[in-house]
């Protein structure tokens, strides 16, 4: 077998030109002292962004409060409406009942239940 048939000599990245490495230490970094015209120019920007920042929030703030507002309200209109329900479902029950049933036919149709020797079979 032939061991030295692959290079295994480890991958070192190639060292930055040195020209860039002097370009880039030569360019002027930020500073916050800065420029006075730089800030003098943020200044104005939020001078006249933080009123509308501030409207903005205030009827943001408004339209949630109006939206808790509408969503207490149908809570209630939903609580209210499902023991309507409830309420309905037992007057359902009670009307279907058989017993209620035959007392409205007896009361109502004159229908009675028949005798034993009313009813003939053939």
């Amino acid at each position: 077998m032939n061991f030295h048939h692959y290079n295994s000599q480890p991958y070192f990245r190639q060292k930055v030109d040195a020209h860039f490495s002097q370009h880039i230490r030569k360019q002027k970094g930020f500073s916050w002292s800065g420029d006075r015209r730089l800030w003098f120019a943020l200044g104005k920007t939020l001078f006249v962004l933080s009123p509308l920042l501030l409207l903005l929030n205030l009827w943001l703030v408004s339209h949630c409060a109006g939206f808790d507002y509408r969503l207490q309200v149908e809570g209630k209109i939903r609580q209210r409406l499902i023991s309507q329900q409830v309420n309905l479902k037992v007057k359902k029950q009670q009307v279907s009942s058989p017993e209620r049933v035959r007392l409205v036919a007896a009361e109502r149709l004159a229908l009675h239940v028949p005798e034993k020797e009313q009813v003939k079979h053939f």
